[in-house]
């Protein structure tokens, strides 16, 4: 199975090829989505001008036992190649009839693009961050630890078929509790336009860990569709299904708002 995975992935970055500018970098005020994928773009707000996305996400892996989190991302550009990122959450769990609620973990990250259009990377960016235990292990919306982690970021276009490629590497600090030392992911993601919307096509995995709380790899398959109504304003609906592992079915619905320009730049 992991073969298969990884020779799609591998058949996903040789076809790609970055011959077309994104959207964004003729307008700012265009929004440039990372939901409802779990890979995100190279893509940064162009500086001085503020974006935000929201989403609500239900994961279940029996009828009786269900996870609401609601997630927002705050996107800010330093530079015309930086970007200052805040994730807060907030998580609600249904188990076997209790109920738990409380605010997550917030990630603070800044996203640096370092290429565009290179002939082998495509347009190539990393993203360093770090996540802050705020969230509760009692309740289970926190890990108890100080993560620090590093995103590389791929990104590129065959015609008009976009694709996003991340591999990911987190290292947490602290008393481990639900979670283990060290963690990866990697993430394939795709998206087509289609009868005026876009059509989200992903797959992305966990490749297993050691120790006390490790746990067996797990991939999953995502695809949903975004509409844009207004350049500066984007919607979009997904579904999870896992393939592999413990990973729990998913819903996915949110929206990304281009706010505006705080400050003018040269």
């Amino acid at each position: 199975m992991r073969r298969t995975w990884g020779a799609l992935l591998a058949l996903g970055l040789l076809l790609a090829r970055p011959d077309r500018a994104r959207a964004d970098e003729a307008d700012p005020h265009a929004v440039t989505p990372e939901r409802p994928s779990v890979a995100t773009d190279v893509h940064t707000v162009a500086a001085g001008w503020t974006e935000i996305e929201f989403g609500v996400e239900d994961d279940w892996f029996a009828a009786d036992e269900h996870t609401l989190i609601s997630t927002g991302l705050g996107k800010l550009g330093l530079t015309p190649r930086v970007e200052l990122d805040l994730t807060p959450t907030r998580q609600r769990s249904w188990s076997e009839g209790v109920s738990q609620a409380g605010f997550g973990d917030l990630t603070a990250g800044l996203k640096w693009r370092a290429l565009d259009h290179s002939r082998t990377l495509g347009s190539f960016a990393v993203l360093p961050s770090v996540k802050f235990p705020t969230g509760s292990v009692d309740k289970g919306t926190g890990t108890g630890t100080t993560d620090v982690s590093m995103l590389l970021i791929s990104s590129s276009t065959f015609r008009t078929v976009s694709f996003d490629a991340n591999l990911g590497y987190t290292h947490r600090f602290g008393p481990l509790v639900n979670t283990t030392r060290n963690s990866t992911l990697w993430a394939a993601s795709s998206g087509l336009p289609l009868w005026g919307a876009t059509v989200c096509l992903e797959m992305f995995g966990y490749p297993g860990t050691g120790g006390v709380n490790g746990a067996s790899p797990s991939v999953a398959v995502l695809y949903g569709v975004q509409l844009t109504p207004r350049p500066w304003l984007e919607t979009d609906v997904a579904f999870i299904t896992p393939v592999e592992g413990r990973q729990p079915h998913a819903v996915l619905a949110g929206f990304v708002w281009n706010v505006g320009q705080l400050w003018k730049t040269r």
